[in-house]
């Protein structure tokens, strides 16, 4: 699939951000993972859960969907699932996914993680991170 067609693909499944997508730039895995407050993976991932569940679409640009890619460091899929479901407790991991698309012509990483909402509300432990209802401070305990 080329950059175009990923692209146009993207708009017909996530036409816009709304409190059921977020379209987040997130260049660089390696530091998107690693408990920014409020700025991160994971926050975007229990803000979904705890809500009414959506989409994360990981490497484009926010509000224009523009692909940019993700550099996902010495993370996969599996890695990248495994980092969502220890640093945000109830999140289940069964049925958690990521999907990875990379472009042909440019090479450029998108990855979707659509989030499920669950009865029981997803915490977040990250290094500096206390919001009541939805973030606890904690220890990453998880190194890739």
């Amino acid at each position: 699939m080329t950059e175009q067609e990923l692209q146009q693909y993207l708009l017909s499944k996530y036409p816009k951000e709304n409190e059921e997508c977020e379209w987040k730039e997130f260049k660089n895995m390696k530091n998107d993972f690693n408990g920014k407050e409020k700025d991160d993976v994971i926050s975007y991932v229990s803000a979904l859960s705890n809500m009414e569940g959506g989409h994360l679409v990981i490497g484009v640009v926010d509000n224009t969907l523009e692909i940019v890619g993700t550099n996902t460091y010495n993370y996969d899929r599996q890695k990248a699932k495994l980092r969502m479901t220890v640093l945000c407790a109830n999140l289940p991991s069964e049925g958690l996914l990521v999907e990875e698309f990379i472009t042909d012509d440019s090479h450029k990483t998108v990855w979707v993680s659509p989030q499920t909402h669950e009865a029981s509300s997803c915490i977040c432990a990250q290094q500096g991170m206390a919001e009541v209802g939805r973030f606890v401070g904690g220890i990453d305990r998880f190194s890739p």
